[in-house]
């Protein structure tokens, strides 16, 4: 005979078992920087926003300088293609010719000044705030009830001779006058150029780390995800997004207290040295936690890696990922690549 519950007898809900690699799936496209063109036809997408607000920030800055910019580029996670649509910014570098100043700690106040200005306040329109920042200045504008953050690096180049080296120092922005710094931007976006699932772990880690690791740069997470993926070995490289995303966890759990990645760009910049020794320990211990509560509980998924809430969408992709090994030099047709070597906009 059935026993039937009682008050006394709680009936224990079991959740079912989520599918990691759909939940993903959902999760990168709650990220996309596009989606607001899918999800609001009658509005510009994100992405547009900037685009047409760029285009005005570029030609005010040709405007001025004129000639004295060798060119201008896209540099940070819109150049790499690991853009998510939270706390999302645009990064350009002005290329200034070797000749046009005679001193870094110059070339950055002239450009912070014209920034400042209300010549370019008018030019470019809906302008909030200017805001000094370590190598770059920072630029907000209001459009649309929408926050647009972009990040202006004035950079001199190391040298005018050989048009196709884009080596160039940066002002460090601080009490040293004479501080600097080399950086190459071609270097880094080549560093993960055609990386398409890395790009894609990466995305997810920065949806990750502005929940609950803000201290971590997003560079850094580009670094250890390439990195981890590398010491895998292209053909080893899981096909399941979240055997990839585990893949990349494990490896910080394990390495970043004693790992040391140096900037494509830079080599004599190590670029875990963004994170004190304390950091590193408390990120370790941050994977090793969620590694372990993912494992005993599939849907702790949803806590560590949240869909954007702006954005749902069903755990069940549109378009199931076909399973095979990660290829560093698949590209995929629908993002537009950057062109090598990345000097202008694309």
């Amino acid at each position: 005979m059935r026993k039937e519950a009682t008050p006394y007898m709680p009936i224990k809900t079991v959740m079912a078992d989520l599918n990691k690699n759909d939940y993903l799936g959902c999760v990168h496209r709650s990220y996309g920087i596009n989606l607001e063109e899918d999800l609001v036809q009658d509005n510009e997408s994100l992405a547009d926003r900037y685009r047409k607000k760029r285009d005005k920030v570029q030609t005010a800055l040709e405007t001025k300088f004129g000639s004295n910019i060798r060119c201008i580029q896209h540099s940070g996670s819109y150049a790499k293609h690991t853009a998510i649509n939270i706390k999302f910014d645009m990064d350009l570098c002005v290329n200034f010719k070797r000749s046009a100043f005679s001193t870094l700690r110059l070339m950055y106040d002239e450009v912070l000044e014209y920034l400042e200005s209300d010549e370019f306040s008018d030019e470019v329109g809906d302008l909030t705030e200017v805001r000094a920042q370590k190598v770059s200045v920072g630029l907000f504008f209001l459009v649309d009830d929408e926050v647009l953050n972009f990040d202006i690096t004035p950079g001199r180049r190391i040298s005018d001779d050989d048009p196709s080296c884009f080596d160039l120092n940066l002002c460090l922005n601080d009490e040293d006058s004479s501080g600097r710094m080399k950086t190459n931007i071609a270097k880094q976006i080549d560093h993960i150029k055609g990386r398409k699932k890395e790009r894609e772990t990466v995305k997810l880690l920065k949806a990750w780390k502005f929940e609950h690791f803000t201290k971590l740069k997003s560079f850094l997470l580009e670094l250890l995800t390439i990195k981890s993926f590398d010491d895998k070995g292209e053909a080893n490289v899981p096909s399941g997004r979240w055997d990839r995303l585990k893949l990349t966890m494990e490896f910080i759990r394990d390495n970043i207290e004693a790992i040391n990645l140096l900037d494509p760009g830079n080599s004599g910049n190590n670029v875990t040295n963004s994170l004190t020794d304390r950091q590193k320990k408390k990120l370790a211990k941050e994977m090793k936690r969620a590694l372990k509560q993912i494992e005993a509980d599939s849907n702790k998924l949803k806590f560590y890696f949240p869909v954007n809430p702006k954005f749902p969408c069903e755990d069940k992709p549109k378009d199931k990922e076909p399973a095979k090994a990660s290829s560093r030099y698949e590209q995929n047709a629908a993002v537009k690549q950057t062109t090598y070597p990345a000097t202008t906009y694309g």
